[in-house]
């Protein structure tokens, strides 16, 4: 026996601490109703539970998320179903007034009623892009709101009727006049070359008021209201029904101005439902002729047809020699005999500017026609512009642009339209991309149709430089050179980090990014995923290569696309391959590009995008994005129901505007239905997560309290056995000690 050490007592005193710790784990566990509590209960688990904790609490907050943008979207819609009860309403007194039983004065009456009608649609629109964080839109005239005058600004004359407009400014040409009231200029006739015939220097403020009813037959150059302007200010004021028609092949056509010049200025000023046809001539606009050298075109718009022979636009002819034209738009539909049509401006060039523009009327025409320009030359700028119109062409034809050469530049610009071409080169953005000009963060979705060489989903034929663009339209050829993004890359044309999604049909030479690359052209950085058919020079990536080069840092899809191989070192990947590539859009610079979206967004360009966080990640696959949101009614609700004229065309534009809204609900129904679905899988995840959580932390409570009470029999026992024990080795060890 021993007297240092009691072993029976240590062995009973090591289960009785067992045992504690047994109940202790037992009682946290019963407490908590979690199996595990701390990393020592179950390492493992204990990981895997808490990221199963992170992913459950994410989705809650997603939903949250989806549900909050649900609401948005409903709230959208509350307002378009009132903007709808206005159109039809409206549309309903345009019929009325339509009606040849009607006097002027009962025709004034249901004009009132229709004005104050268009106020409240232009206040629940703009109510509605505040919400998606959309540009105001205006309805009932100038994109900047006119406070009416009614008082006669110092050195003013004031101008009230059409013979008194006439005649004061062609007596003082250099003179201040202001507008005092709508002008109808019918009573002057049919007007020979322009109301004003002598070059203007002076200023006309238009003072919220409105020119009506204008009409031209010209034979003369410089055909316009105002003919000619020379460091001239023409300002808030509005031109409707105005019909200009011009024989002859000359210089500069417009409804307000023919050629402004030396200076001059337009600010917020439009022209509404106007007609200019000059079929031989240079330089025809909606608005104006000719923006020349030094001149501006700010806050204005034009919305009717034009049709000229060379350099025609929505909006200006031709803009030049240090001219801008800024925050402008045009729906006005253009037709071109020979060369240069685009939505807005015919033709951009020597040093000219614009921003911040959009051109939404189809472009019908021959040579260089463009969905918002024709064409840019000799150091034209263009930046956050874009055009929605069809394009109709034979030669360089493009969705935003013909052609861009000699150091022109154009950046954070898109279109949407479709293009149908018969000619040489044809792209769903540019038709033509020459030497010394770039294109950056830009991008375009309409689909191409063409017959000639060099068509691509984003640019026909490339000599110059693209960066970080996409292109998301299908391209169709029954010619030569055909590609998903670009037709043909040659002579020093450069592309990088960019990619095209839309397939690639031809004939010879087809690729799924391009079709030849060539003279030492370079692509880098880039991919496609199109579907490519053709029947010879056929490439995932690359149809041709004869010189340049096509690196591997270029990849494409061989499943979507079908083809295995490509000519370059473009490198194919199966679908889930691809998919795990690091995506191009990665090295675009985010200060221009929202990159959350899966097609990426241009941030300068304001027309109703946002997005929504609807998963528990940061991946893509978590982020939901809606597009193109904000209402822009394109002038089409400048009307008035004062004439029968007037409520007729009164009754086609709502019927356009009615069609608009219509497909504005439907985008917001299937946004919603979208999130709607999400919410589900976001619910039905949220629940397996759950409960795969549970069985990984809960604690079975039957099986707990079992335990506790085995473990509490253990306790009770070992305390015994350890009184017993000591009062028996103490007792024997006495006796063996006593004498």
């Amino acid at each position: 026996m021993n007297i240092n050490f009691d072993f029976a007592s240590l062995q009973t005193q090591r289960c009785l601490f067992s045992t504690v710790n047994s109940i202790s784990l037992i009682s946290r566990r019963l407490s908590s109703g979690l199996r595990i509590n701390s990393a020592s209960d179950d390492a493992a688990n204990c990981s895997l539970s808490k990221n199963l904790d992170t992913k459950v609490s994410g989705l809650n907050v997603a939903n949250n998320n989806i549900q909050t943008g649900v609401s948005k979207l409903q709230t959208l819609d509350g307002y378009l179903s009132g903007i709808t009860n206005n159109l039809q309403r409206l549309r309903s007194l345009a019929i009325q007034s339509s009606n040849g039983v009607y006097a002027a004065s009962e025709r004034k009456m249901l004009n009132n009623e229709a004005q104050s009608l268009l106020e409240d649609i232009e206040q629940a629109s703009n109510q509605s892009n505040v919400e998606v964080g959309a540009a105001n839109t205006n309805v009932t005239g100038f994109i900047s709101q006119v406070t009416k005058s009614s008082t006669v600004p110092t050195g003013y004359t004031a101008i009230t009727s059409a013979s008194q407009l006439q005649t004061a400014m062609n007596a003082t040409l250099n003179g201040k006049f202001i507008l005092m009231n709508d002008i109808d200029l019918s009573e002057l006739g049919p007007v020979n070359r322009a109301v004003v015939t002598g070059i203007f220097s002076g200023t006309l403020d238009g003072n919220g008021y409105k020119l009506k009813n204008l009409t031209i037959n010209s034979t003369a150059a410089s055909t316009g209201f105002i003919g000619q302007t020379s460091g001239a200010k023409i300002k808030n004021i509005g031109l409707e029904n105005a019909n200009v028609t011009a024989t002859g092949a000359f210089n500069h056509v417009g409804s307000l101005v023919g050629y402004s010049d030396n200076i001059s200025s337009i600010d917020n000023c439009y022209t509404s439902n106007v007609s200019v046809t000059a079929s031989s001539a240079t330089n025809v606009g909606g608005l104006v002729g000719t923006n020349g050298t030094n001149c501006s075109v700010n806050n204005c718009y034009s919305t009717g047809n034009v049709t000229g022979s060379v350099n025609v636009g929505g909006l200006a002819g031709r803009s030049y020699n240090n001219c801008k034209v800024n925050n402008s738009y045009s729906n006005a539909d253009i037709h071109t005999n020979t060369q240069y049509g685009g939505g807005l401006v015919g033709r951009l060039e020597i040093n000219a500017t614009m921003s911040n523009c959009y051109a939404t009327g189809n472009v019908t025409g021959v040579d260089y026609n463009g969905g918002l320009i024709g064409g840019l030359a000799t150091t034209a700028t263009v930046s956050s512009c874009y055009a929605t119109g069809n394009v109709t062409g034979a030669r360089w034809t493009g969705g935003f642009a013909g052609n861009s050469m000699i150091n022109s530049t154009i950046n954070s610009c898109y279109a949407t339209g479709n293009i149908n071409a018969s000619n040489s080169s044809s792209g769903g953005f540019i038709g033509n991309l020459l030497a010394n000009c770039t294109i950056q963060s830009c991008y375009a979705t309409g689909s191409i149709n063409a017959t000639n060489n060099y068509a691509g989903g984003f640019v026909g034929l490339n000599n110059g430089a693209v960066l970080s663009s996409y292109c998301t339209g299908d391209t169709s050829n029954s010619a030569t050179y055909t590609g998903g993004f670009a037709g043909g890359n040659s002579t020093g044309g450069t592309i990088t980090s960019s990619y095209s999604t839309g397939s690639a049909k031809g004939t010879n030479s087809v690729g799924g990014f391009a079709g030849f690359n060539t003279n030492n052209a370079v692509i880098t950085s880039s991919s496609s995923s199109g579907k490519v058919t053709g029947t010879i020079n056929l490439g995932g990536f690359l149809g041709l290569l004869t010189t340049g080069t096509v690196d591997n840092t270029n990849f494409w899809n061989k499943d979507t696309s079908g083809r295995s191989t490509s000519a370059g070192a473009a490198v194919g990947m199966n679908n889930d391959q691809f998919n795990a590539q690091p995506a191009v859009k990665n090295s675009w610079n985010s200060t221009e590009w929202d990159l959350q979206y899966e097609q990426p967004q241009i941030k300068s360009i304001k027309n109703g995008n946002f997005g929504l966080q609807v998963g528990e990640s940061a991946s893509s696959t978590s982020f939901y994005g809606t597009t193109n949101l904000g209402l822009n009614y394109g002038g089409y609700l400048d009307l008035r129901l004062e004439d029968i004229t007037q409520s007729l065309s009164a009754i086609s534009n709502l019927d356009k505007t009615i069609d608009y809204i219509t497909t504005k609900r439907v985008q917001l129904g299937s946004n919603m239905s979208a999130l709607s679905s999400r919410l589900e899988t976001n619910t039905s995840r949220h629940y397996n997560l759950t409960s795969t959580t549970s069985t990984l932390k809960d604690t079975d409570v039957a099986k707990e309290m079992m335990a506790l009470a085995r473990q509490q029999i253990l306790q009770n026992m070992s305390v015994s056995v350890m009184k017993q024990s000591q009062k028996f080795q103490s007792q024997i060890l006495l006796q063996l000690l006593s004498p």
